[in-house]
Parts: C-alpha cells; structure tokens; sequence
C-alpha cells in the first residue's frame, strides 16, 4: 500500500498511520534518547523544584502570622482526627477480639455439655494422666 492515495478528485491524501511509522523508522532512536533525557533532566529538577516551592510557601506564611497559625491548627486537627479514628479502630478491633473469646467459651461449653466431662479438648500424646512410665521402667544412669 503506498503512503498517498488518490482522492477522485485528483488531490492526494497523505495516511497518518503510514506518515507516523515512517517518521518513527527514521528517527526512532532519537525519539528514545529524547525521551530518556527528559526524564532525566525532571528526575534531577524536581528536589530543587519542590524546595523552591516550599521555600516560597514560608516566605508566605512568615509574611502572614495568621496563616502559618491556621496551618498549624489544621495540621493538628488532622492529627487529632488521625487518634480519634486510630482509638476507634482499637476499640472495635478489641470488641471483636472479646466476642471471639465468647464465642469460643460457649462452644467449649456446649462441647462439655453434650459430650460429658470426659470430653474435654484432645489431649496429646504423652499429656495425659497416667501415662508416666512406672519408677522401676525408667533406665538407671
């Protein structure tokens, strides 16, 4: 297929897949390293960027008593309602804790009450009663 088509009319229309692939194959390797350097030179200017930006955020609020003062009772607003919503999930987190243990203690009970007293949770081996070996069995060293 050829990069330019004949309109009936007689103008030529150029196709922008064909026009695009062919820039990228001739200069592709230069698109690349374009690309690379880009991301190098944003990499190594954002650090100075950001402390430009900050710096210029305090000259802000040491011209404006009030608003450095306004910022600070946010953020601590913010860190109250960080331990607030912290405690919260604590507290629930503790109930659930307790509702597990209940549930557990009523099984066991039900596990005993259905079962007997001889029923009590598996025992393993060598835990039991009477599994000690008689004095006189035991090796003398």
């Amino acid at each position: 297929m050829g990069d330019h088509v004949a309109d009936p009319e007689g103008s030529t229309f150029v196709n922008p897949i064909s026009l695009v692939l062919g820039f990228l194959a001739n200069y592709g390797w230069l698109v690349v390293a374009g690309g690379a350097l880009c991301v190098y030179v944003v990499q190594r200017l954002k650090p100075a960027f950001r402390r430009w930006q900050e710096a210029r955020e305090d000259a802000a609020y040491h011209k404006d008593p009030d608003k450095a003062l306004a910022r600070m009772e946010a953020i601590q607003r913010a860190r109250e309602q960080q331990q607030r919503a912290l405690e919260a999930a604590s507290l629930r987190a503790l109930e659930q804790e307790k509702q597990r243990e209940e549930r557990k203690r009523r099984e066991n009970l039900e596990r005993l009450e259905k079962y007997g007293a001889g029923a009590a949770p598996a025992r393993r081996l060598g835990h039991g009663e009477g599994t000690a070996l008689p004095r006189d069995a035991l090796p003398a060293i």
